[in-house]
């Protein structure tokens, strides 16, 4: 915060110096001409169509899974979990079950990439390997072998 001197021009625009102006008055306030809108609450939609207004500060939250992404196993383990635990008193524990649901996808999505990088891989090494005669050249340098030598012994 930039601290004005008595004798400098008052932060008001009154053209006066500050200690013939403000200085006496209570601290210098500038109150904002477009107050921004107090966000309490935040919206949600089953459907992604009609919206209601739920308290809080979420701004939105939108959640789908596209239907190349389901994975009907993942899916049926938690199902049944999820059927059991529908008492609104079970939140907490349907929250975590949730986020146990997403690690698994997370698990099979990175899985899926790490398999595709693989067989791409093996692909470009298939196609830029070449069979060697199997002959093999090994360059001694004897210099490194005798200060080797030298040192242990």
């Amino acid at each position: 915060m930039k601290v004005v001197g008595r004798n400098n021009p008052c932060p008001c625009g009154s053209g006066k110096k500050y200690k013939e102006c403000c200085l006496n008055k209570s601290a210098f306030v500038v109150k904002p001409s477009n107050q921004p809108e107090v966000i309490d609450n935040h919206l949600v939609s089953s459907n992604g169509k009609t919206w209601g207004k739920r308290p809080g500060l979420l701004a939105v939250q939108l959640h789908y899974v596209k239907p190349e992404d389901v994975d009907s196993q993942i899916d049926g383990i938690f199902k049944e979990i999820f059927d059991c635990l529908k008492e609104t008193k079970y939140q907490n524990l349907r929250e975590k079950f949730y986020d146990c649901k997403h690690k698994l996808y997370a698990v099979r999505y990175h899985k899926s990439i790490i398999e595709t990088e693989i067989r791409e891989r093996v692909k470009e090494f298939r196609k830029e390997y070449q069979a060697t005669s199997g002959a093999q050249v090994v360059r001694e340098n004897h210099k490194l072998i005798y200060e080797t030598e030298s040192f242990l012994f």
